[in-house]
């Protein structure tokens, strides 16, 4: 919280990118999330936010392991949807394209 009450916030850029639902889909948008989010709470901003169509939206919320994710270009598929994330990142999220 701030002096004023107001919960902090971060921005970051979302991408995803991947054969979802057998289309291919690619998502890139700026998120205003609060401080402290993860890469799990920016999935769900991104599909409540109407940043995507209803098809892409089904597909974003099925995804499953294994996802390669990477903050600012560095992998952090280790730490999941749990990876922390901090003002100005950018997280790129990809599927598999083929196997697993």
């Amino acid at each position: 919280m701030s002096l004023f009450g107001k919960q902090e916030r971060i921005c970051v850029e979302a991408k995803v990118m991947g054969v979802l639902g057998g289309n291919y889909v690619s998502v890139v948008t700026a998120l205003s999330l609060a401080r402290g989010a993860t890469v799990k709470t920016m999935l769900k901003a991104l599909l409540e936010g109407g940043h995507v169509d209803e098809t892409t939206y089904a597909a974003v919320k099925s995804l499953k392991p294994p996802l390669r994710i990477l903050i600012n270009g560095e992998d952090a598929t280790g730490r999941g949807r749990r990876a922390g994330l901090a003002h100005g990142d950018t997280v790129s999220i990809f599927t598999p394209l083929a196997g697993g």
